[in-house]
């Protein structure tokens, strides 16, 4: 199906997504693809799917390190690794012993996640404040973000 740009009104053409007519998408590199509607619908939603998890996850990288800035004298750093599984967040609470008496700030901060930011699924871990080599046997830090460090 070739539409001419010379009959296109202001009105969009319809594709509906379980349409099987194949369509011609070209963005601005003049790359061709051909593929269906359907695919096309599915491609457009990724797109958009990705740009919602963008923003929510920006909102979340905020929400953890203003949660951390105000708990600075528990906690001493934060950092963000990602696996197959999803995010994972590191607490490291000052001191050299893990911290029984946050458990329960970190739970909340847990509820508190996945009711804000459902498209990012966290695990959180509390680990001692430790120099970063030690902290190879539970994240890479190299390869993660640190959101905080007080």
């Amino acid at each position: 199906m070739t539409v001419d740009p010379s009959q296109l009104s202001a009105d969009p053409i319809r594709l509906h997504f379980s349409d099987e007519t194949r369509v011609v998408v070209t963005p601005e590199d003049e790359d061709r693809f051909v593929t269906t509607a359907t695919e096309a619908a599915r491609a457009c939603q990724q797109a958009q799917n990705a740009v919602a998890w963008q923003r929510e996850f920006d909102r979340f990288l905020t929400h953890v390190f203003e949660w951390c800035s105000a708990r600075r004298e528990t906690i001493a750093k934060s950092y963000l690794a990602f696996s197959p599984e999803g995010l994972e967040l590191f607490l490291l609470t000052r001191g050299s012993d893990y911290r029984f008496d946050v458990d329960d700030i970190i739970s909340e901060l847990d509820i508190e996640l996945a009711q804000k930011f459902p498209r990012c699924p966290t695990e959180i871990t509390q680990l001692p404040e430790a120099p970063i080599e030690s902290l190879h046997a539970f994240f890479d830090p190299g390869k993660s973000l640190e959101i905080y460090t007080g």
